[in-house]
């Protein structure tokens, strides 16, 4: 019997997964779970402007929230997702480090959830897309998008990647024998990887 398949892309700013869903949606017909930080920024501005919590815990409720609304219903659909709830505890650990997420207390909450559901593992295959290395890519095609924040430095841009990569590799390591995912694969970003997408297809379809 087909069960709901929800692979999901992780990476720092600029790794390239929106190329990627893309392919996804408009050649394999998959069903897309869009970042939900950026469906909730604009709302920032205004509806919730008095919210208290970090934008993190938003995005954390809603990648919860949509897996529970495809599983309540029996979709069978084979899904993936841009990001997953792991970027969101990434980027509170790295920019609100005040406020904290028991890992030990959401496994549980993960366990909890795959028995309800009869399902061995929350996410299918997860990837990790590592930051572009190559100072003229970075340079040119990250750092120059008017909606990027955070400035023209390569160097800084860099060494902000590489810490937020350890510490989402640090997360996962702590959720992997939770059933957070089926398994976790790092790839390596474009132009680094030219055959990012393919070697992505490869594992999903396999």
């Amino acid at each position: 019997m087909k069960k709901l398949t929800l692979h999901t892309l992780s990476g720092f700013e600029g790794a390239g997964k929106t190329t990627i869903i893309n392919h996804y949606q408009d050649n394999l017909d998959f069903f897309v779970i869009p970042e939900t930080a950026r469906l909730i920024m604009p709302l920032e501005n205004n509806v919730l402007e008095d919210s208290k919590d970090d934008l993190s815990y938003k995005s954390f409720i809603s990648y919860i929230t949509n897996i529970h609304f495809l599983l309540s219903n029996n979709m069978t659909i084979d899904c993936i997702s841009d990001r997953n709830i792991i970027d969101s505890l990434t980027y509170l650990k790295l920019y609100a480090p005040e406020q904290k997420i028991c890992t030990q207390k959401l496994g549980d909450f993960v366990e909890e959830f795959l028995t309800k559901y009869q399902r061995d593992y929350f996410y299918n295959h997860s990837f990790l897309i590592l930051h572009p290395k190559d100072d003229d890519y970075i340079e040119k095609c990250i750092l120059s998008d008017p909606e990027r924040k955070y400035g023209k430095n390569v160097t800084k841009y860099k060494h902000d990647a590489l810490i937020w990569e350890e510490i989402y590799l640090s997360i996962s390591e702590e959720l992997k024998q939770r059933g957070l995912f089926k398994q976790l694969h790092t790839i390596n970003a474009f132009p680094d990887n030219r055959n990012i997408i393919s070697n992505i297809q490869s594992i999903t379809h396999s």
